[in-house]
């Protein structure tokens, strides 16, 4: 039991950490044809209705990489450990949720 709410946990904390405010307000000024494309994000985590994922799959992908601006290069580089933190932490969740349920059934 205590294996599922781990994972619960760390699901909600990755997906908690996927905000990316600074960079989309860095795109929409230094970089605004990339930022149309990606849907024109907002960058906070729920409430922009799911244009976040794009930027946060974008910064995965490292696409800031290929920004002409300097600006939005370096603050993609940064806000790749929170986008790597991100992902790493609900996918650990995930794998602790199938783990509890396993040993849940295993035990029944």
């Amino acid at each position: 039991m205590i294996v599922l709410v781990i994972g619960s946990v760390l699901i909600v904390v990755g997906a908690v950490s996927i905000s990316f405010v600074s960079l989309a307000k860095t795109l929409e000024e230094h970089d605004k044809v990339q930022w149309l494309k990606l849907g024109s994000p907002r960058g906070t985590s729920f409430v922009d209705l799911g244009k976040t994922i794009g930027i946060f799959s974008w910064v995965l992908s490292r696409g800031f990489e290929a920004s002409p601006s300097k600006k939005v290069q370096e603050q993609g580089k940064s806000d790749l450990t929170r986008a790597l933190f991100a992902k790493y932490s609900m996918l650990v969740g995930v794998l602790c949720v199938f783990v509890g349920f396993a040993l849940g059934l295993a035990s029944i």
